[in-house]
């Protein structure tokens, strides 16, 4: 990891170190416990995990730190606990600190946005309900939940990052951005025109400080379906989707194209 951090530094890039609990098949937001004796040794157990990532940060001189992902039973429920692990890191670590809220019920409802430096959002919300939106329609979708989640952020006096947003290369990715493959067909152009869509209305918001691709691997061969010859995971590259986000990223900005590639 280090070295990973050390090659980003080289080529000129800001890091953000993301530290997260990956439970295959399942999701940290699920992570629960009946007792107060099964909380007190998960919380034991993530403060010093935590921590030894944030003294690497210090060491690595790495501008942000997200100390949680999705971890949404935790936070609703116990955030007294994260006020400490986010003083204690304070204590190891001087750098930005950000938690990566899932998208809903934690993000909107989420109570120590106050104790850290960055509000963020893994938005997986839809764009649009229906079967054949317009570009219109996609753009609308995008727009109304980012004015929503800048809402938020400047009612909490804090800016906001997308700490994850991405869609994958299937039919009808706007419907359900978060969900798997499943059945559905591969379809470059949908994920493409969900990035088209994401691409004005970030570029809209006043609160908005940054954006993190769920999910663009940075090893070479990289292979998204596991067996499945299917191209329907979330990485962009190779894909048009690829084109939408360099304009995005490109300075100054590059418009998106609304045309359907």
């Amino acid at each position: 990891m280090r070295t990973c951090i050390r090659a980003a530094h080289d080529r000129g890039l800001t890091v953000l170190l993301k530290p997260q609990i990956w439970i295959r098949g399942s999701w940290p937001g699920e992570i629960d416990f009946a007792d107060e004796a099964g909380w007190e040794q998960f919380f034991s157990a993530y403060e010093d995990w935590i921590l030894h990532y944030g003294k690497m940060a210090q060491a690595e001189d790495v501008a942000a730190l997200c100390i949680g992902t999705e971890l949404v039973h935790t936070t609703l429920k116990h955030p007294d606990r994260w006020r400490k692990i986010i003083a204690a890191l304070r204590e190891v670590y001087d750098g930005q600190l950000t938690y990566a809220a899932n998208w809903g019920e934690e993000f909107e409802n989420l109570s120590f946005w106050a104790d850290l430096d960055v509000m963020g959002l893994n938005s997986y919300y839809p764009l649009s309900s229906e079967k054949q939106p317009t570009d219109a329609e996609l753009q609308a979708g995008a727009h109304r939940w980012m004015q929503m989640a800048d809402s938020i952020s400047e009612a909490h006096d804090r800016p906001l990052w997308l700490t994850e947003v991405g869609y994958r290369s299937v039919a009808d990715a706007w419907q359900n951005p978060h969900a798997e493959a499943g059945d559905r067909e591969e379809s470059l152009e949908a994920q493409a025109r969900c990035y088209t869509a994401l691409a004005g209305a970030v570029r809209e918001s006043a609160r908005l400080q940054g954006m993190f691709v769920w999910k663009w691997p940075s090893y070479l061969g990289h292979t998204e379906g596991r067996g499945n010859t299917r191209n329907t995971g979330f990485v962009p590259g190779g894909k048009p989707a690829a084109s939408v986000l360099s304009g995005l990223y490109a300075y100054p900005p590059l418009a998106p194209d609304v045309t359907p590639p």
